[in-house]
């Protein structure tokens, strides 16, 4: 099997648009959603959102527990590009262990939460896990599109004490 050519950016694209993103899947989870029928966000992350709502009434606690279960799932390929993989699959395990510690129901998962956030924040918020908050984001305009959400929202905005 050949080698796959590479695109310049500089130049006019030689492939479309899924084919150059099915070139990167394997190193960024966007383009990953390319090249799978975004299936992190169809079956992981709209029922995650779809659940946190249901479960909090809130949209906050909803949008966290999204955000949670996907980084949890899937290093975040923007942390893995700018601090390295070790760093990416850190933060997965400490969302994990934010689950697991039973956020959004327990004090113990609050406290796991806000430890995650300082870790993530610390050094120049250089674990921005970005290509996380951009699936969080696809899983909001789906439920929008789908009128799960409307605006304006009927759901409260705040997560209340269910972030401990």
């Amino acid at each position: 099997m050949g080698r796959v050519p590479e695109q310049d950016l500089a130049g006019e694209p030689t492939q479309s648009l899924v084919e150059v993103m099915r070139l990167a899947a394997g190193r960024d989870l966007i383009a990953l959603q390319y090249a799978n029928g975004y299936r992190e966000i169809f079956a992981e992350g709209v029922p995650a959102l779809t659940r946190g709502l249901e479960a909090t009434g809130e949209l906050e606690a909803a949008i966290i527990l999204c955000y949670l279960r996907l980084l949890a799932a899937h290093p975040d390929t923007l942390i893995a590009r700018k601090r390295g993989l070790a760093e990416a699959q850190e933060a997965s395990r400490r969302a994990r262990h934010v689950l697991q510690a039973g956020w959004p129901g327990s004090q113990a998962g609050g406290a796991s939460l806000a430890e995650l956030d300082r870790w993530l924040r610390a050094e120049g918020h250089s674990r921005n896990p970005g290509t996380t908050a951009d699936l969080v984001t696809a899983c909001l305009f789906i439920l929008l599109r789908q009128g799960t959400i409307r605006l304006p929202s009927q759901y409260s905005w705040q997560a209340g004490l269910h972030h401990g």
